[in-house]
């Protein structure tokens, strides 16, 4: 019983020192679907495989139930949503060949110029989610109690 006492004690020394570090952690509701969402979309754009304007505006929506949506890692992607709002995306089916040739260069011409330094917006807002979403994470793994 001693080593099990011990070994809880230990993990809720690690819980009060990350909540301590962290006090955000418990200053704002969130949905953790939202936070893993966010997350996962900040580290397909590092990789290539979603865009700096299709990414930009996933995040954009998901601040809203990752708990800090005014966090200022978070301000390159609302930017980005914003300027680009009169580019379409979506269904393309509804528009015009000639007005959609037209946007399409400028949806090329603006991703093109966001592509250096989005990876680094990425980076910037994983330093700040990610940690988030491992702890909640491992409360849930942690074993239970019985």
């Amino acid at each position: 019983m001693g080593a099990a006492v011990e070994a809880m004690q230990h993990g809720l020394d690690r819980v009060a020192t990350v909540l301590i570090e962290h006090p955000e952690l418990l200053s704002k509701s969130f949905d953790r679907s939202a936070l893993a969402a966010l997350v996962d979309v900040a580290e397909k754009m590092i990789d290539g495989a979603v865009g700096p304007i299709e990414g930009s505006r996933r995040i954009a929506q998901l601040r809203f139930g990752a708990g800090d949506e005014d966090n200022s890692v978070l301000m390159p992607f609302v930017g980005i949503d914003s300027e680009a709002g009169n580019l379409v995306v979506g269904d393309r089916s509804l528009w015009a060949d000639a007005f959609l040739a037209e946007i399409d260069r400028g949806y090329e011409d603006y991703e093109r110029r966001l592509r250096p330094t989005i990876a680094d917006d990425c980076r910037a807002l994983l330093s700040v989610f990610a940690p988030r979403l491992r702890f909640w994470t491992a409360l849930d793994e942690r074993p239970s109690s019985e």
